[in-house]
C-alpha cells in the first residue's frame, strides 16, 4: 500500500466519522427539541428505509406477524409523506418536505429502536392485568414522539409548538385510525403461541413460520 492510498483511506475514514458524528447530533438535536428539520440533509429516501425497517423490527416484538405488519409499516410511512406534503403545501412551503421528511424518520428509527429495547425488557403482562411500567412506557414513548414531531412541525411550518403537538396528536389518530394494530389480546395470543412454540416444539412451529 503506497503512502497516497494510506491518506486517501485516513481521509475517507474521517469523512465517515465525521458524517456519523453530524447525524449524532442532528438526532440528539431533535430529540431535544433544540433543532429542527431545517438542520437535516435532504436525504429522504434512505431515512424511509431505515424508518420502514425499524418499524417491522418494533412490530415482531410485539406479536405482528410479517404479513399483518407490511401494510401497518408501509402505510405508515406513505400517510408520513402524505401529511407532510399536504401540511407544507398548505402553508406554501413545499420545498422543505424533504429535509422534513428525514428530520421524522431520523427521529422515528431512534424511537422504534428504542422501543424494542423497552419492550423487549418490559414484559407487557395480560390483557386483563397489563403490566404498569410496560403501559408508562408506552405512554411516554407516545408523548415524547408528539412532542419531537411538533417541535419538527414548528420550524417546518413556522407554526407554534402547541400547534405543532395538536397536529401530531392529530395524525397519530389519524394513523391508528386508518391503520389499526391488532388488539391487545390478539397479540398475546400470539405471543404466547410462539413462546409455547419455542418451549414445546411440533406442528404449532411450522404454523408460527408460515403465518410469519
Amino acid at each position: 500500500m503506497t503512502l497516497y492510498n494510506t491518506v486517501e483511506l485516513a481521509e475517507k475514514f474521517h469523512d465517515r466519522k465525521s458524517a456519523l458524528n453530524k447525524l449524532l447530533n442532528l438526532l440528539t438535536g431533535l430529540m431535544t427539541l433544540k433543532q429542527g428539520p431545517q438542520d437535516a440533509p435532504s436525504q429522504h429516501i434512505p431515512a424511509l428505509i431505515a424508518y420502514v425497517l425499524t418499524g417491522f423490527v418494533y412490530l415482531a416484538i410485539l406479536g405482528v406477524s410479517n404479513a399483518a405488519s407490511m401494510p401497518l409499516v408501509l402505510g405508515d410511512a406513505v400517510l408520513l409523506c402524505v401529511g407532510v406534503i399536504i401540511f407544507l403545501t398548505v402553508l406554501d412551503k413545499r420545498a422543505r418536505w424533504s429535509q422534513t421528511v428525514t428530520a421524522f424518520c431520523v427521529c422515528g428509527v431512534f424511537l422504534n429502536l428504542l422501543a424494542v429495547v423497552v419492550f423487549s425488557v418490559v414484559p407487557f403482562g395480560t390483557p386483563a392485568q397489563p403490566n404498569p411500567i410496560a403501559v408508562l412506557a408506552g405512554f411516554v414513548l407516545l408523548a415524547w414522539s408528539a412532542a419531537v414531531g411538533g417541535n419538527i412541525l414548528r420550524h417546518a411550518g413556522e407554526i407554534p409548538f402547541a400547534m405543532g403537538v395538536i397536529l401530531m396528536v392529530v395524525f397519530q389518530m389519524v394513523v391508528h385510525s386508518v391503520l389499526p394494530l391488532p388488539s391487545s389480546s390478539e397479540l398475546y395470543d400470539v405471543r404466547q403461541d410462539a413462546r409455547s412454540a419455542f418451549i414445546t416444539p411440533g406442528p404449532s412451529t411450522n404454523s408460527i413460520i408460515t403465518a410469519g
